[in-house]
């Protein structure tokens, strides 16, 4: 799941031309916790999503459109 967030969230950043450190400061990240939560190393928090969501205007689903369900048992 953190891999396809951090790609959609990759992908919106680049159609939006905004590079890594355009957007990072914006939203008082460092460049490589951006990068992070881009490659799925780092788990974005709720709150830090909901921020992202908010500056770029999109919807938090945007983040999850195209996830496969996952069955927890």
């Amino acid at each position: 799941m953190d891999l396809h967030v951090g790609d959609r969230l990759r992908q919106l950043r680049e159609r939006l031309r905004l590079s890594e450190a355009m957007l990072a400061g914006e939203l008082a990240l460092s460049t490589r916790q951006l990068r992070n939560y881009e490659r799925g190393e780092n788990q974005l928090s709720v709150r830090t999503l909901y921020r992202i969501s908010r500056h770029l205007g999109a919807p938090i689903g945007y983040f999850f459109e195209g996830l496969s369900p996952v069955n927890d048992g």
